[in-house]
């Protein structure tokens, strides 16, 4: 029996060689969809585990916690979602639970009609920016995000707002 380019040689299986057949036999649609999907969890597989996991930990007394949430308009103060830990996507969240270290935070500012941009009717930036934090066991720290309307190149920054005991 002939399979694509490789010769099976002819056997017996219980049951009846026409089932093997019939399974070997499949269209060449198929057998494309096939090796195409396990072509693509292979490479998700090892894409995720070069990666690696991000250094989220559970609630607790030995675990920092990040909040982005929620802003204070009236200080000009933005909420933000945190997107990344040292660049490795985490998927947008406005609290974190992490284990205590220094850590690269990307995130997300969700700015909503700043006190400057008055004239563009419900304006809202979505931009990424990046902080460093050093965060210790038992603090909670709230990371918001900035708008100064007097810095024309780059009105909105990061930054760390407060950090309390947990």
């Amino acid at each position: 029996m002939i399979f694509g380019k490789f010769q099976l040689p002819a056997m017996d299986f219980p049951g009846g060689s026409s089932r093997l057949i019939t399974i070997l036999n499949l269209q060449g649609s198929t057998m494309k969809r096939l090796v195409l999907l396990t072509t693509m969890f292979l490479i998700t597989a090892i894409a995720t585990t070069a990666v690696g996991s991000p250094p989220t930990t559970r609630p607790g007394p030995d675990s920092a916690m990040l909040i982005g949430s929620p802003g204070k308009a009236s200080l000009n103060l933005y909420p933000v979602e945190f997107v990344a830990i040292d660049g490795r996507q985490i998927g947008a969240r406005d609290t974190i639970w992490l284990e205590p270290g220094t850590y690269t935070l990307t995130v997300r500012m969700l700015v909503r009609n700043p006190p400057g941009a008055q004239h563009r009717p419900a304006l809202r930036q979505k931009m990424n920016t990046q902080i460093e934090v050093v965060m210790e066991a038992g603090k909670t720290y709230h990371v918001l995000a900035r708008y100064d309307r007097t810095q024309r190149e780059g009105p909105y920054t990061t930054v760390l707002y407060r950090v309390t005991d947990t």
